[in-house]
């Protein structure tokens, strides 16, 4: 074997120990900090006193020195150390939490050790984790000088010593692999040292495996390729041939460089890594092989029984035909067709791809012939975000003989974009900026005015002006582009707001020129006015263009996240702005938005502007205005969460109130949000002022000052918040609240928990109603094994019952989370194995392991007598073999069938499945074919509430080969709905817009005319409507009694446009009575989900504006966009006619004035105080 250095020991020693450790260090301090002058107190080592508080732990002085001289926190001692450095060197854990924010790491001392190696030398994986949560931090030396400073470089962590060694080698060398599974995200990977060695070839030289398959697993992960095949060899060679010793991820890594030997040795030893193993990418051996172009490998998995449909692993993922077919491998994808690999396998959530999509967005042009050739779907659906169809990908990437060629083969011109991110194939050529092939698609019908995706969606004329393209512009708008066109709900923006948003003066003036509504309402989610976006980036020049051109400058901001025109120029610190908006006559105090709202005040607090604060509150802003409802702050709660102490002076000095109440939803007072980000400074300044230290805690999320301190493991603040009279048992918050002992026993932190419980922390304190936990629940959820051991020896109730909604027992979280010495640690202590689920989504332990797939925990609660046929939770529970089959856990449903697993157990009463029911809706075809062959009932009872047979889940999901076998299997195509919420198996397929279910179903015959379920039930018909599908026809079905809706109702309320205008024009009745309970007409349906387009529409075929609503929980149109705060459609509905005194519904009902204000919408309360009913003339000239 190759000799190493000995990496094991330190080495270095520790010269300054004993010196340290031999001086009267404190009265030295004290004496130092009488004086005026510490500057030149440095002894002959070139130590300061700062290095002597560090080495022995003194956190009371290295705090003083801190805030008296900046500069001791950088000063180097003769031998290049830095306090820091001191701290590592003597495993001082507290004093680099101190220390660790304020300096900078840079460089090492004279032999290039860093306070990082120091670290790993001392086994200390707490400082290695707090010196990599800095990787990113400020700078905050230069920002001293230089406050503009980049942030801080992340070449720090591969800093290497005199011996070449970084952190990572060391580690790699040691017995740490913690420390080493840390420094792996963090650390290149590749680098050597003086003798060439990597940190794998150190890991496989040292014999650690752990190590090795730690590296090894981050390379696979970050799709690194080296030279480490034969070096990994030799060590696999040694590895024993049991089955425990294997790690799929080095097969995976192997696989994706080439390393044939290595695959053949470890598929030898274990065949079975083949088919499971997967990387932490997700990806199996067959994928990374396939997606590199190995094609012997590919062909060495598939003889070994790899599976060649393996689904993708993350939402990034690819199918191995995917991955070839992406990387233009043609003779892999051949064979992986002749190996049965499905051409048209779905892509993945985000960023997938079919086989085909891939190929055609990489312009592979004979791949997209070959996968033709062999039947790909050419117009599979997009993915859910960033998806693309096979022609939305040629055109976004400008392939324009690969979209002739699909166009020529039936591809959809005007295929919908995906929800997120998505793209029409002409919206995405106009967002690249590809003019030949816009014209080409225009000349081939597509749709230039096609609605875009919900999230970050842009209509062709809208992506064209957000890339500056006046030229693509000046074409579309000459094509009939409309200017107009209303934005996506999320990050939504017309043309105008987004060529303000990105300051193209030019394309800005073009778009007015063309009529661009200069005043158009913004998104809903993280939207702007064209006068909001370009005051937020900055643009003197462009807000007054704008505002010379009629832009509103106190238009109301956007729902959530949303911004004034002077919100967004204060939080931006835009000093000139500011001033220009006030001279326009901007309201300094508008509202903040609902949901992460601000005032321009607590905007500019929050960023710590302390110019813009002190203009604002000239000007007069309100220091104390109310926080908005989610994820609001005053101004001086948000200045206190951001450290920003002298903003919290100068808001004191104004008046700030220091005890305002928190937000609703994860609200913080001055004191909690200071306590939780560890301000000890601005803690101490907010108590000297008053500030209640046991203010309770906020309504969801919500922590007191002492829980948040204890939640981040914040001893110090801990110690200063109880001097002051914290309530160390203060009940938790009733959604996700923690006790202080819950709050840190869920973060693990021991000396915290051992603190807390000195003072005489309640260890059994009752847990949050909702998703609360105990504080042994808390802790063994997370793993964190000798705190539970701690909780225990106080006492801790083992066997405590969970929270009502989502909670747990120690026992069932542990074995969710599968940690099996935490079960066994349990289980010895008197751990009721078999104690019942929650209520709501509950599982008992073995129910918890089955579903998240931990075969050994499972082998071992059968062992210690878990009840296999357990009854499930009464709502969304699952018996053990239940949760595992809707998981896809093979290996476990084996297990469980062989152990006499009851495969037809009921289902919970309220969205429960039988173990068929589950593997059918979630298209686990083996599993079905498996559960049937022992016995399974296809025509098993459904559960009363959202239930579904087997046959009615698969269709709902669109799984057309379970659909084939479930009718082969004899299962009722024509099963009856469960009573609430329930759908037959063309119903549920035709409302999900499964039309090649739909088909398949018809031609077994199946009802279109069946019974629908009394409660909330659609026929087969309305479904389609709901969902926007035109294949469908005309519909006068009535609706159901409760929650029901026609067709035209259904679509109306999707916001279907295509399918309202369908209807209307078979003759479906505009104003069909709504069902008596919650049922809304056509208009009401849409007024209620904010969708103008169709209220416009539906009122140009005279829907009634003022239609009576359902009897019970029924809103008139006006009423309901009231209460959902859809201002845009309030005013429209108004200025037709809507009557604002109309009175509520016996049952729940309120007037529209009452809805604005009982759900907080103030600018809709504001405009119904101010509106006066408008005669039918004008309601006549605005449809015009």
């Amino acid at each position: 074997m190759i000799s190493l250095p000995d990496r094991s020991q330190a080495q270095f020693g520790s010269p300054s120990a004993e010196y340290f450790r031999d001086r009267s260090l404190m009265n030295i301090s004290n004496h130092l900090l009488s004086e005026d002058k510490t500057s030149n107190r440095i002894d002959e080592k070139g130590m300061s006193a700062m290095h002597w508080a560090a080495s022995c732990g003194n956190l009371d002085i290295i705090r003083q020195f801190s805030q008296k001289d900046l500069w001791m926190t950088f000063h180097r001692d003769n031998a290049g150390r830095v306090p820091l450095d001191c701290a590592a060197e003597n495993n001082e854990t507290e004093v680099v939490r101190e220390l660790a924010p304020h300096t900078v790491i840079d460089m090492g001392d004279k032999r290039g050790r860093t306070a990082l190696h120091w670290g790993v030398l001392k086994s200390n994986e707490e400082i290695v984790a707090l010196l990599l949560a800095k990787d990113f931090a400020p700078n905050p030396w230069n920002s001293f000088q230089n406050p503009t400073s980049p942030p801080l470089p992340s070449a720090w962590v591969d800093s290497q010593m005199e011996s070449g060694d970084t952190a990572l080698h060391l580690a790699a060398a040691r017995d740490s692999p913690k420390i080493l599974s840390l420094l792996v995200k963090a650390c290149d990977l590749r680098l050597e040292d003086l003798e060439g060695k990597t940190a794998l070839e150190i890991a496989l030289l040292s014999e650690h495996e752990i190590n090795a398959k730690i590296i090894l697993g981050e390379m696979a992960r970050r799709n690194v390729k080296g030279r480490f095949g034969s070096s990994a060899l030799k060590i696999v060679k040694k590895w024993p041939d049991d089955r425990e010793s294997w790690n799929g991820e080095v097969l995976c890594w192997a696989a994706f460089n080439g390393f044939k030997k290595i695959i053949t040795r470890m598929l030898k030893a274990t065949p079975i890594l083949g088919f499971i193993a997967r990387d932490p990418s997700g990806r199996t051996a067959l994928q990374a092989a396939a997606e590199q172009g190995h094609l012997q490998i590919v062909k060495l998995l598939l003889k070994r029984r790899a599976d060649v449909n393996a689904p993708p692993g993350t939402a990034h993922g690819r199918t191995a035909l995917q991955a070839a077919a992406e990387h233009g491998h043609l003779e892999i994808v051949e064979l992986l067709l002749k190996s049965k690999a499905k051409i048209n396998a779905p892509p993945a959530q985000t960023y997938g791809r079919t086989a085909l999509q891939a190929a055609a967005e990489r312009g592979h042009y004979d791949m997209i012939k070959l996968l033709l050739s062999k039947g790909a779907d050419i117009n599979a659906l997009p993915g859910p975000s960033y998806g693309r169809t096979a022609l939305q990908a040629a055109a976004e990437r400008g392939h324009y003989d690969m979209i002739k060629l699909l166009l020529s083969k039936g591809a959809d011109i005007n295929a919908l974009p995906g929800p997120s991110y998505g793209r029409t194939a002409l919206q995405a050529a106009a967002g690249q900026g590809h003019l030949e092939i816009v014209k080409l698609l225009l000349s081939k019908g597509a749709e230039i005015n096609a609605l875009p995706a919900s999230i970050y969606g842009r209509t062709a004329v809208q992506a064209a002006s957000e890339r500056r393209d006046t030229g693509m512009v000046e074409l579309l708008y000459s094509r009939g582009a409309n200017v107009n066109a209303l934005p996506g709900e999320i990050f939504g923006r017309t043309a105008l707001q987004a060529a303000a948003d990105q300051g193209y003066l030019e394309t800005v003036k073009l778009l007015l020129s063309y009529g661009a509504d200069i005043n158009a309402a913004p998104g809903l989610t993280n939207g702007q006015t064209a006068l909001q976006a370009a005051a937020g980036q900055g643009y003197l020049e462009m807000v007054k263009l704008l505002h010379s051109n009629g832009a509103q400058v106190n238009a109301l901001p956007g729902k959530i996240f949303g911004r004034t025109a002077l919100q967004a120029a204060a939080e931006q610190g835009h000093h000139d702005m500011i001033k220009l908006l006030l001279s326009y006559g901007a309201e300094i105090n508008a509202l903040p938005g609902h949901t992460y709202g601000r005032t321009a005040l607590q905007v500019a607090a929050e960023r710590g502007h302390l110019g813009i604060v002190t203009l604002l509150y000239s000007r007069g802003a309100e220091v104390n205005a109310s926080p908005g409802e989610i994820f609001g702050r005053t101004a001086l709660q948000a200045a206190a969460e951001q450290g920003y102490l002298k903003t919290v002076k100068l808001l004191l000095s104004y008046g700030a109130d220091i005890n305002a109440a928190p937000g609703l939803t994860e609200g913080r007072t001055a004191l909690q949000a200071a306590s939780e980000q560890g301000y000890l400074r601005i803690v101490n300044l907010l108590h000297s002022n008053g500030a209640q230290t046991n203010a309770p805690p906020g309504g969801a999320f919500g922590r007191t000052a002492f829980q948040a301190a204890a939640e981040q493991g914040d001893l110090t603040m801990a110690k200063v918040l109880h001097t002051i009279g914290a309530d160390i048992n203060a009940p938790a918050g009733h959604t996700s609240g923690r006790t202080a002992l819950q709050a840190a026993a869920g973060r693990g932190h021991y000396a915290m928990i051992k603190l807390l419980l000195s003072y005489g922390a309640e260890v059994n304190a009752s847990p949050g109603t909702i998703k609360g936990r105990t504080a042994l629940q808390a802790a063994a959820e997370n793993g964190y094994l000798g705190v539970v051991k701690l909780l225990l020896s106080h006492g801790a109730e083992i066997n405590a019952s969970p929270g009502t909604a989502h909670g747990q027992t120690a026992l069932q979280v542990a074995a969710e989370n599968g940690h099996y010495e935490m079960i066994e640690l349990l289980y010895s202590n008197g751990a009721d194995i078999n104690a019942l689920p929650g209520h709501t989504d509950g599982r008992t332990a073995l129910q918890a392991a089955a579903e998240r797939g931990h075969l050994g925990i499972v082998k071992l609660l059968v062992s210690y007598g878990a009840e296999i046929n357990a009854l499930p939770g009464p709502t969304n529970g699952r018996t053990a073999l239940q949760a595992a089959a809707g998981q896809g856990q093979l290996e476990i449903v084996n297990y469980l069938l062989e152990i006499k697993a009851d495969v037809n157990a009921s289902p919970a009463a309220v969205g429960g499945r039988t173990a068929l029911q589950a593997a059918a809706e979630r298209g686990q075809l083996e599993m079905v074919k498996l559960l049937v062959s022992h016995g399974a009932n296809p025509n098993a009872s459904l559960a009363h509430t959202n239930g579904r047979t087997a046959l009615q889940a698969a269709a709902e999901e669109g799984h057309i080969p379970i659909v084939k076998f479930l009718l082969e299997s004899k299962a009722n195509v024509d099963a009856s709905p469960a009573p609430f919420d329930g759908r037959t198996a063309l119903q549920a397929a035709a409302e999900r817009g499964k039309l090649e279910v739909v088909k398949l179903l018809l031609s077994h015959n199946a009802n279109i005319n069946a019974t629908l379920a009394p409660t909330n039930g659609r026929t087969a018909l309305q479904a389609a409507a709901e969902q926007g599908n035109l294949e469908m026809g005309r519909c006068q079905c009535p609706p159901a009694v409760f929650r029901g809706r026609s067709a035209l109702q259904a679509a109306a309320e999707q916001g279907h446009s295509k399918m309202v205008t369908l209807l209307l024009s078979k003759g479906a009745k505009v104003d069909a009575s709504p069902a008596q309970n919650h049922g809304r007409t056509s208009l009401q349906a849409a007024a209620e989900k904010g969708h103008l387009r169709i209220v416009r529409l539906l009122l140009s075929y005279r829907a009634g504006i003022n239609a009576p609503p359902g009897i019970t929980g029924g809103r008139t149109a006006l009423q309901a966009a009231a209460e959902q705060g859809h201002l845009p459609v309030v005013q429209m509905l108004l200025s037709c006619g809507a009557d604002i005194y109309a009175s509520g519904t016996p049952i729940e009902g309120q007037t529209a004035l009452q809805a604005a204000a009982n759900q907080g919408h103030h600018d809709i309360e504001r405009v119904l105080h101010s509106y006066k009913t408008e005669t039918n003339a004008q309601y006549t000239l605005y449809l015009s």
